[in-house]
């Protein structure tokens, strides 16, 4: 178990070089120097907060040690409460350090350090106290011991308290040691998920929580694999919210559970995602609650659009102070709004059942206060109001795959938000199976993805684990973990949204930390927390050679070129559905029942239309750009007994932001019989964004297929049926 520390250490020294002075390197060793701990505090709070709800801990210029900044302890109710901080990432067992702090009261205090420590085997918590001082009124005091915590140890939480409940000050925190241990250099260089998809356009991330932030072993393979954090509880509105000082125009929130996990990835420069603001889950019914009881009424949407805005604002400014150097790049601004009765997707716009979910699961204060979603908007709006520069807001969901609620989430929220400029992409929860046609098979699964894509959006892959169920193996899992990763990387690179899968997130860190229960093994290491089949996959299909730069979709992306033919893509349906879409309420979906070419053995099959707009449609890729000319064709054929017009269209996003359309090419096709839809110089509109090409009927309501789809160079020609002869027509010539 020792193994652990050792692996942390030499990640530690890596990682912190700014915080670590290191020796010079001898015969292929390095010396780690005697500073393993520097807490100056004037940049971040460096993982410290208060010890319980009711202490607080603020960083405040010129009060500190030599006029620096330093750290003011206030609003405490106990002698036992107090500053604390984790440093179980820097300290490992067996070793000697020195603890040192400098402290100041305004009055004559008994100071008390001590020093909590956890058996790795038993997890049996010791605390010790390190040193005891009394410190006169008004001067600066250093405190220091020496102490050696057991070998096989972990989590070293220093406290910092006083004999009183007075406030007080301290500065610079200081742990070295004596001994000189060596470690293998760059031991934990070697690249893990991270940098095998450096370049496909997403970051790779994970979670932690109060625990994983303090397991050695996790922390430094979490630095080798990830690139992106989230919290997996300790963001969320129980965890950040407080009911003491707070009033409707000003909620106290604190990031005290989340500090550790906030130090360790501004230290190591993670991406930090937040999770969440808005949730019926885990949120105190006191913060919708007259007079912030619990057992109060209701309040009125007036008084909960005051209460939501300071939230969001607070939490914001919270990270802004105590972290300024964190990349908040993400934040889950709602979160499982909508529910998964199909009935109120269908009647309800998508609102859960009103009442409160700590008395019964599933129900949603927030629609007891509003009556609807409508504080969803109200929400988003107040977190593009004061979120950051640079931090992408996201709605967040699960069983989004799921069709009734799937298109509930699209049209409901995500569209009206996207029209609003509120939103920036869609959170895909992706809690699913190892199967590939169950219900959260991988075709349900993608196709999902791919129409949140089409919206314009950006999106997540917010907490993957695939679970094993029902006879599925580890090689199954394997499998689907690559499919959806694959997906990303093409869709980024290849397809018809470029760079747009931002982020692809695995939700726990191994099978001994995650949220399923039972033996269901959703996550690539195992309970040893050693990678599994599904990781080494992973590893063999990323290169860590991606043609794409940094994370904003579309940035540095290398030009698409056409084949050899002048064709951007062709779509001749024999690898599934090509990321064609449906239209409406209709289905689409790869058939064998027809084929337009001789080296082809499929098509797309158009089915269950209620309207004659319902058809298929497909995104267009960056090669296609407003202003220019491409060429465009499509054949068709349809079995109605009759002639049917068919048309290809343009829809797209003009330049006032709204939803136009724009005619490519119609062709009648006869019975039976294939026809081409094409135009050779067709002029996408100015200003066009978001371009899908579709195909529908004029009136006709019947089934139809679709084949050897092709877009090109402007003037390529190509071959195919043209409009066929209809019966009776007179083609001139025939005489």
């Amino acid at each position: 178990m020792n193994k652990k520390k050792i692996l942390s250490a030499i990640t530690a020294t890596i990682c912190f070089a700014g915080t670590f002075a290191v020796m010079p390197e001898i015969a292929g060793m390095q010396t780690v120097a005697t500073e393993a701990v520097r807490n100056d505090f004037e940049v971040t709070y460096e993982g410290w907060h208060g010890s319980d709800i009711d202490s607080s801990v603020e960083a405040i210029d010129g009060i500190g040690f030599d006029n620096s900044r330093g750290m003011f302890v206030s609003d405490r109710t106990s002698s036992d409460a107090g500053a604390v901080s984790s440093k179980g990432f820097y300290l490992w067992g067996g070793v000697k350090y020195k603890y040192s702090v400098q402290v100041k009261s305004e009055t004559d205090e008994v100071f008390h350090i001590s020093l909590l420590y956890k058996d790795e085997e038993t997890e049996e918590a010791t605390t010790i106290e390190l040193a005891t001082k009394n410190v006169k009124a008004g001067e600066w005091t250093e405190i220091s011991a020496s102490y050696k915590a057991p070998e096989n140890t972990y989590e070293y939480e220093i406290t910092i308290t006083t004999e009183s409940t007075n406030d007080f000050v301290f500065d610079d925190v200081v742990i070295t040691s004596k001994d000189g241990k060596t470690i293998e250099a760059n031991a934990a260089v070697a690249g893990g998920l991270k940098d095998a998809f450096n370049g496909y356009g997403f970051r790779v991330g994970n979670i932690l929580n109060g625990g994983t932030i303090r397991n050695s072993a996790i922390t430094a393979s979490f630095l080798k694999d990830y690139n992106a954090v989230e919290c997996e509880n300790e963001t969320k509105a129980d965890a950040v919210l407080r009911a003491n000082g707070s009033t409707d125009t000003n909620i106290n929130v604190s990031l005290d559970n989340c500090s550790a996990i906030a130090d360790f990835a501004a230290k190591n420069g993670l991406a930090f995602r937040g999770h969440a603001f808005v949730w019926h889950s885990q949120t105190p019914a006191w913060f919708l609650k007259e007079g912030f009881n619990s057992n109060g009424n209701w309040v009125t949407p007036d008084v909960m659009d005051k209460r939501l805005e300071s939230y969001i604002k607070n939490v914001f400014n919270a990270f802004a102070t105590q972290y300024p150097t964190l990349n908040l790049y993400a934040y889950d601004v709602c979160n499982e709004c909508v529910s998964d009765d199909s009935n109120r997707t269908k009647n309800n716009g998508g609102a859960r059942e009103p009442g409160d979910n700590n008395v019964e699961g599933g129900k949603s204060a927030y629609v007891a206060v509003y009556g609807d979603n409508s504080f969803v908007e109200k929400a988003f709006t107040y977190a593009r109001k004061y979120a950051p520069a640079g931090c992408k807001l996201f709605y967040n969901d699960y069983n989004e795959y799921w069709d009734h609620k799937r298109d509930c989430i699209i049209n409901t929220i995500l569209k009206p938000l996207s029209a609003k400029g509120l939103i920036d992409g869609m959170g895909m929860q992706s809690h699913i199976d190892a199967g590939y046609n169950t219900f959260s098979g991988t075709v349900n699964y993608l196709n999902a993805m791919d129409m949140y894509l089409d919206l314009g959006l950006e999106v997540h892959v917010s907490e993957l684990d695939i679970s094993l169920s029902d006879g599925q193996t580890l090689n199954d899992q394997a499998d689907k973990y690559e499919a959806i990763f694959k997906h990303a990387m093409e869709v980024n690179t290849k397809g018809t949204h470029p760079g747009r899968v931002t982020l692809m997130q695995i939700w726990g860190p191994n099978d001994a930390n995650t949220w399923i229960s039972g033996d269901k093994s959703p996550t690539l290491y195992d309970k040893n927390n050693q990678p599994k089949s599904a990781y080494n996959k992973l590893m063999a299909l990323g290169d860590g050679n991606g043609p794409l730069e940094g994370f904003e979709g579309g940035s540095d992306l290398k030009p698409i070129e056409p084949n050899e033919y002048g064709w951007y893509f062709q779509c001749g349906f024999e690898d599934g559905e090509q990321n064609w879409n449906n239209r409406g309420g209709n289905k689409v979906a790869q058939s064998g029942a027809e084929h337009y070419t001789e080296w082809g053995s499929n098509s797309l099959l158009v089915s269950d239309r209620t309207s004659a707009w319902n058809g298929a449609s497909y995104s267009l890729n960056r090669a296609f750009e407003a202003g220019k000319e491409y060429s465009f064709s499509a054949h068709v054929k349809q079995k109605s007994g009759e002639n049917v017009k068919f048309m290809m269209k343009l829809e797209y996003t003009n330049a006032a932001g709204e939803t136009d359309y724009s005619e490519i090419a119609t062709v009648t096709a006869p019975n039976d019989t294939w026809a081409q839809l094409v135009n050779t110089n067709y002029k996408i509109p100015e200003g066009a964004s978001n371009i899908k090409i579709y195909i529908e009927t004029e009136e006709s309501l019947t089934d139809f297929y679709v084949d050897e789809v092709i877009g090109a160079v402007g003037g390529t020609g190509i071959a195919g049926e043209g409009q066929p002869e209809l019966p009776g027509q007179f083609i001139l010539g025939d005489t």
